[in-house]
């Protein structure tokens, strides 16, 4: 225990303190369960930049002047934020962006990750899960167009397709550039398949705003990797964590 007394713990998320605050003692139960006192051997505090990205350089200034013993970035913000104002300090990181794009890539090996950080990313392809519930909605569905702006590595064009076949379904790639964005639903409406997937990539992702206006004009259904229904949108397919905050 002698090694682990007086472990200083600083969780950082995007959600308010409050909001933050039944994970925080989640960690707390946790190492608890583990045979450490709270507030002798470990303490826990949680601090928020409340959804702001312009606190947040900031705020991680503020956590690394403290020094704890660890920091856990519970968003991929801050652990980007973190990660040039230490060396010496533990970064724990738990990524939901998809951190084998070079945008998020906060690591160059999620293997074995280099220096101060280490932890996880959340990101899960759920594209074979979406194409089974667009064929459990639609039946009679033929063809789903997969929209996309990045290039997409041999293994998953693989996987895409083997998923489809076993449902019956026609995959095909649809590949889009930023110039394509101001008349996307022109461009779908022409083509013949029956609804579209819409990838979660660097392009789209930094484009949400001009593209989403475009999906609502397309009048075939349409799955989006985040909420966005009341943009039009048929559906939404994201994992979820319990307690996320």
């Amino acid at each position: 225990m002698d090694a682990f007394a007086q472990t200083r713990i600083v969780y950082v998320g995007s959600s308010s303190v409050e909001a933050l605050e039944p994970r925080r003692l989640r960690i707390v139960e946790e190492l608890t369960r583990l045979g450490h006192v709270p507030n002798r051997d470990f303490t826990v505090s949680a601090r928020s930049y409340n959804g702001d990205k312009s606190q947040l350089s900031q705020l991680a200034s503020v956590i690394v002047a403290e020094k704890p013993a660890i920091i856990y970035a519970a968003a991929w913000d801050a652990a980007n934020a973190l990660k040039g104002l230490t060396t010496s300090i533990p970064i724990v990181f738990a990524a939901r962006a998809n951190l084998e794009s070079p945008v998020f890539r906060i690591v160059d090996n999620l293997q074995q990750p280099e220096a101060n950080l280490t932890g996880f990313t959340r990101y899960i392809n759920l594209i074979p899960k979406k194409l089974q519930l667009v064929k459990e909605a639609f039946p009679h569905l033929k063809v789903v167009g997969f929209v996309h702006g990045d290039s997409i590595r041999p293994e998953r064009q693989r996987e895409y397709d083997e998923a489809s076949r076993k449902l019956g379904i026609e995959f095909r790639f649809r590949k889009v550039d930023k110039a394509d964005l101001a008349t996307l639903a022109d461009k779908l409406s022409k083509l013949s398949d029956d609804a579209f997937l819409i990838a979660s990539d660097d392009l789209l992702t930094h484009n949400r705003t001009a593209y989403l206006a475009q999906l609502a004009m397309v009048k075939k259904p349409v799955v989006h990797p985040e909420e966005a229904t009341d943009k039009g949108v048929l559906m939404h397919y994201v994992p979820v964590l319990d307690g996320e905050a």
